[in-house]
């Protein structure tokens, strides 16, 4: 049962809290009697209660068809990098959030039919902002690390303020949307057990007497768990899965707009006595709902009698997917008082926060996205763009080897059709301006029967570039692997992460050539890496996965945690490897993919963890090769294979001219080789320089063209 109440847990909101020992409930009522105690006269009048039922059964009748607009700050306060969650995390929670309030939702269609005809759209969206309370222009994000994220004390209110420089003040809340993004969040006579956020309700200062003019700052805005923002980042992966889609969100600016749960706030729980959320078309429920049941009817005191509506963005259930007509026109009446919500959804806050449709004071900043970056020939790839700064006039973007080449929509779908590495620039633009991104080798399309290599063996002493054969691709911050020419394993190169400078929970992989495996009857994977941590909490991993379908699917091959990672102890500083001492060796065994006929590749994925830098050298795959006759083809057939010096190769088809032979070695090195001709067969005699190990041979005449892998073995 705890593990239910655990994903019942995760759309909970305003001060809702999960203990070992009890059902998650809310906390409002609690943050309610201290906020009446340090702010005289916040109670709700009981007179109104009444009347906004009346107001709202006459009102919700009518259809505005207006959309509001609210301009959005989010303040990441983050202890460590984990906490500072990424931009796209944070548009994505924006997403979800637009989503629910435009009823653009996925699972709209989820809505009971009894309920259908009072689902609503709010005609609400919600915007970065891209400029500051002094018009100066902003990509709407304000990050900042403090010890206050982790511990706030008695109150997560305490992060809205200066709090001796810890914390994150404030904008102007009559013009923006506050939302504070935090590890921990705290509430005044909250229980124990995990608070995912809380946000006031504007009612609550109506008849402040201590009030200014509307909301206190301090005491408005949401307040969120960094693992509550959108469906992914540290939503998707931390100790609280955000199994609800990002929903916490989206009833804490429920609260904002005025909203009350839905569920009673009797003193007595009495249905009788209940007062619901004052809106007359969602029907009363005794007490908060917890899971998916259908058939919950708490409350049977209404006419028409309805059962609870789970499906209600404002209860705890596990299925939300609408708000009302009535709680539609409850938030757009309160938008409506500048006592209440100042002017933050005016056209001219618009102009002045930098969100308005024709707004294009600032430059926009080019950043996008891809759905995948490795891709078989034939697949598509889904672009998108992500806006930093001003709003965007144009769009222009360039995909050399995809169709189409080239794009004007924010958000193109590009087939590759030829195998290679390609790059992806995109330029946007408005009247003040334009700006370019330019990423090589983002994209890598790969044969899915072809493979790049016989053979693998690279100690990148010969590369200047990754590029169509090597790859990297990494969280979108570009510090991606890279060749080191300043140091690496008995030589004077590798590869390196910069991952001193990652973002904890940040992702870099990097990709080996396709191998042809077919004639294999063994495999082994060995490679040198050198690693040091920078704190003794770091939890850094590195990953090895094996792909046989040109990178469409991977499989998990081995993990190296962060104590067998370690090679070079803890340094505070950027890690350099010193000396061959500082390298370890790593072996994995990929004999079950051996004599498979389809080519494999590997990917090491590193996860960062806060450690230091990580660097790879020496890679190489050891092979063994059939003793027997192999037969390559349905026309060629070589022998003997390991061989002591020469390679013999009879073909079913007739040879009218000598074949042209050429050897790669494991260093890529090729060298071109004679072909004898005698009773009916080829030799070929190798060169006594050769070192053991594997090889790559191509014969190519008029009519035949193989390429085959042997071993040499003196």
């Amino acid at each position: 049962m705890r593990t239910k109440y655990l994903f019942s847990l995760l759309f909970l909101f305003a001060l809702c809290s999960l203990s070992a020992q009890q059902r998650p409930h809310c906390g409002s009522d609690e943050v309610q009697l201290e906020l009446s105690s340090s702010l005289p006269q916040t109670q709700e009048p009981a007179s109104r209660v009444q009347d906004m039922v009346v107001d709202n059964r006459i009102v919700q009748q009518k259809t505005e068809a207006v959309l509001h607009y609210i301009p959005v700050v989010f303040h990441v306060l983050w202890t460590d990098e984990e906490d500072n969650i990424s931009r796209e995390q944070i548009l994505d929670g924006l997403r979800v959030l637009n989503e629910d309030y435009r009823r653009l939702n996925a699972d709209a269609s989820q809505t009971r039919a009894m309920f259908q005809a009072v689902a609503a759209d709010a005609e609400i969206e919600f915007r970065l902002a891209n400029k500051d309370p002094n018009g100066n222009c902003h990509s709407g994000i304000i990050r900042k690390q403090s010890s206050l994220s982790a511990n706030p004390g008695n109150s997560s209110n305490s992060v809205k303020g200066n709090s001796n420089g810890l914390g994150s003040p404030s904008w102007d809340n009559n013009k923006y949307l506050n939302i504070w993004v935090v590890r921990e969040v705290e509430t005044p006579n909250s229980p124990s057990g995990t608070v995912l956020g809380y946000a006031y309700r504007p009612a609550d200062f109506a008849n402040c007497s201590t009030c200014v003019s509307s909301q206190p700052p301090t005491y408005d805005g949401v307040i969120l768990r960094h693992d509550q923002v959108g469906t992914i980042g540290t939503a998707s992966a931390g100790s609280l899965p955000n199994a609800n889609g990002g929903r916490t969100l989206t009833h804490e600016v429920g609260h904002y707009l005025n909203l009350h749960h839905p569920f009673s706030r009797s003193t007595n729980q009495s249905c009788s006595n209940a007062n619901g959320d004052n809106i007359g078309d969602t029907p009363l429920a005794l007490s908060a709902n917890y899971g998916c049941n259908t058939s919950t009817n708490s409350c049977s005191n209404e006419t028409p009698d309805l059962p609870d509506m789970i499906e209600n963005h404002m209860d705890y259930a596990d299925c939300p997917n609408t708000f009302t007509q009535g709680q539609k026109t409850e938030m757009k009446r309160v938008l409506g008082l500048s006592t209440w919500r100042g002017d933050v959804s005016s056209g001219a806050n618009l102009n002045a926060t930098g969100i308005s449709p024709n707004n294009y004071d600032c430059v926009p900043s080019a950043f996008f996205v891809a759905d995948r970056k490795t891709v078989c020939a034939g697949s598509s790839v889904q672009f998108q763009s992500r806006v930093e700064g001003g709003n965007v006039s144009s769009y222009s973007w360039s995909f050399p080897g995809g169709s189409p080449a080239s794009s004007t929509v924010a958000n193109p779908s590009v087939v590759y059709n030829q195998p290679g590495s390609y790059s992806v620039s995109l330029t946007l633009s408005n009247p003040n301006g334009n700006s370019d991104l330019v990423v090589q080798h983002y994209i890598k399309v790969q044969s899915a029967q072809t493979a790049d290599a016989n053979s693998l063996s690279e100690d990148f002493e010969n590369l200047a570039l990754l590029g169509a054969d090597w790859s990297a691709f990494g969280a979108g911050d570009y510090l991606d692997f890279e060749i080191d020419k300043t140091v690496g394993y008995q030589s004077s190169s590798c590869l390196k992460l910069d991952n001193f400078s990652a973002t904890k929970g940040q992702i870099d992989e990097l990709y080996s050539p396709s191998l042809d495996v077919r004639f294999t009857t063994a495999l082994n994977l060995r490679f040198r890496y050198a690693f040091a941590t920078k704190e003794s909490t770091d939890n850094d991993a590195l990953r090895l996965y094996v792909s046989k379908d040109c990178g469409q699917t991977w499989v998990l091959t081995r993990i190296i945690n962060t104590s067998s990672l370690i090679t070079a102890g803890l340094k505070t500083a950027p890690f350099t490897p010193s000396s061959d001492a500082d390298w370890k060796e790593y072996s994995v065994n990929l004999s079950s993919y051996a004599g498979g006929n389809e080519p494999i590749q590997i990917k090491w994925e590193m996860n960062s963890g806060g450690g230091n830098n990580l660097y790879i050298d020496q890679i190489n795959m050891d092979a063994s090769m059939s003793t027997s006759q192999q037969l390559f083809g349905s026309s060629l057939k070589l022998y003997p294979n390991p061989t002591s010096g020469t390679l013999y190769f009879e073909s079913s088809e007739p040879i009218s001219r000598t074949p042209a032979v050429r050897l790669t070695d494991m260093s890529g090195r090729t060298i071109v080789l004679e072909a004898i001709q005698s009773e009916g067969k080829w030799a070929i005699r190798l060169p006594l320089a050769l070192s053991n190990g594997l090889y790559q041979l191509q014969i190519v005449s008029e009519e035949i063209h193989h390429s085959a892998s042997f071993q040499l073995q003196r």
